[in-house]
Formats: C-alpha cells, sequence, structure tokens
C-alpha cells in the first residue's frame, strides 16, 4: 500500500523551469514585481538568472508562473512506519523536545538524497 505525501521538487529543476520562464518575460522590472507581488529588486535580481536560492520571492514567482513546487512522493506505508516508529522511539515526550526534533528533521531539506529507488520497485 502507497501514501501519496507532498514532497519539495528539487530547486535545480524549479529554477531551470523559472529561469526560462523569466528569459521569456516581457514585462519590466517593475511590471514584474507588481504583478507577482515581489520587490522591485528582486525582480531585477530574478530576471538577471541569479536563482540560487529557494526563497519566499522565488516562490511567488513559481505561483506567478504557475510552476509547481511540490510533487507527490509515493511513500511505502511501511516506509512511513519505521520513520514514524523511529521519531517515537527518539521523542522524550516533551513539546521541547517535539520541536527539536521537528527542526532537525526540518534542517534536512537542503540535502540531496543519492540513489533515491535504490532497492525499490
Amino acid at each position: 500500500m502507497q501514501n501519496k505525501q507532498p514532497i519539495l521538487r528539487e530547486w535545480s529543476v524549479v529554477s531551470h523551469e523559472l529561469s526560462s520562464s523569466l528569459s521569456n518575460c516581457s514585462l519590466s522590472y517593475k511590471g514584474l514585481s507588481k504583478a507577482a507581488g515581489i520587490g522591485y529588486d528582486a525582480a531585477r535580481r530574478y530576471k538577471l538568472g541569479r536563482l540560487s536560492n529557494f526563497t519566499k520571492n522565488a516562490k511567488k514567482l513559481c505561483e506567478f508562473y504557475n510552476i509547481p513546487i511540490q510533487e507527490s512522493a509515493n511513500l511505502q506505508i511501511s516506509d512511513e512506519s519505521s520513520l514514524l516508529s523511529a521519531i517515537h522511539e527518539l521523542w522524550d515526550g516533551t513539546p521541547a523536545h517535539a520541536e527539536l526534533i521537528i527542526e532537525l528533521v526540518k534542517s534536512t531539506i537542503p540535502f540531496e538524497i543519492r540513489n533515491k529507488n535504490k532497492g525499490k520497485t
């Protein structure tokens, strides 16, 4: 049994799509900033190709250009159970420790997982 979980798409893929949309954009920096809801300087920076990080302005631009930033991941229920079990074993039951575990898990977002499908069919 599988569970579809939304995950962030790889920034390299999203930024390539965003860069393509921006290079085809006929709006001025001011027009883009107003239309997408970002600042003038951010619009200028992005139109000049400076797309190194996923920021709130990048997210707004993706929304403006209808570029999806999430995709569904096929998570095996056994994987989900193992993950939740491991977290539960680590957690000492306090809210402070729960917040710490959440922050630690979130801090792994920038890391790319190699061989994602290794051992999966």
